[in-house]
């Protein structure tokens, strides 16, 4: 719902979701334009259109939406796995090998870098995730992703948000706010490299994002 507001922002209109989740219900209102990714292969073809738009005086998107890269994740892998069956049609398609793991995170971090490079706004979602450090027990939230690849994404894109709900009381009354965290907080794990928009966007909206990173843009 958040990515889906580009849509009512001049600076981010036209905006692109590519969906691996099967899951628009909730921006079913939006206008914005959906394109369903069911291979991993079809990343080529969404990339080299994206790629030549932007590349354009006038072109027709100006933001890219990626819901959700846990998604995307399992796509690739079953596409690695798919690919190792060709030459070893007796291996376990349900127990990925380090060298299926460690194809897929080099995959998934070129295919990141491609997508973050593109001359429009770009937006990555991703399911959380708590992981427990086994020397001290302490518990740290971060994307979905396998490995290092959660490190590595997070260190690949300029502002980290973790978006969850909050209970508030307002005017007397008990309601749920929407907020953004983007600065480290307890076990969250978050970034604002342009240093902003503060510690929490409060019912965030790329709107009131794009007004304080980019103050007086127009792109």
């Amino acid at each position: 719902m958040f990515c889906a507001t580009a849509q009512k922002d001049a600076r981010a209109k036209d905006a692109l979701l590519i969906d691996f989740e099967g899951g628009t219900l909730s921006i079913a209102d939006s206008d914005i334009d959906v394109v369903r990714v069911t291979d991993f292969k079809q990343f080529n073809d969404v990339y080299e259109f994206l790629h030549n738009e932007s590349t354009k005086p006038n072109p027709r998107y100006r933001t890219v939406i990626l819901d959700s890269m846990t998604e995307i994740q399992k796509l690739n892998m079953a596409s690695v796995i798919g690919s190792a069956m060709v030459t070893n049609p007796n291996k376990d398609p349900d127990r990925p090998l380090i060298d299926d793991w460690g194809k897929s995170q080099e995959q998934m971090r070129k295919l990141i870098r491609a997508f973050r490079d593109l001359k429009m706004h770009v937006f990555v979602t991703a399911l959380a995730q708590e992981i427990k450090d086994e020397r001290d027990g302490s518990i740290t939230v971060k994307p979905s992703l396998p490995g290092k690849l959660a490190d590595e994404v997070c260190g690949m894109l300029d502002i980290v948000g973790y978006l969850g709900m909050l209970e508030k009381t307002v005017d007397g009354q008990r309601v749920l706010v929407r907020q953004m965290l983007v600065q480290p907080m307890g076990k969250f794990i978050a970034k604002d490299r342009s240093d902003r928009l503060g510690q929490i966007v409060e019912n965030p909206t790329v709107t009131s994002v794009l007004d304080k990173v980019l103050p007086g843009s127009t792109r």
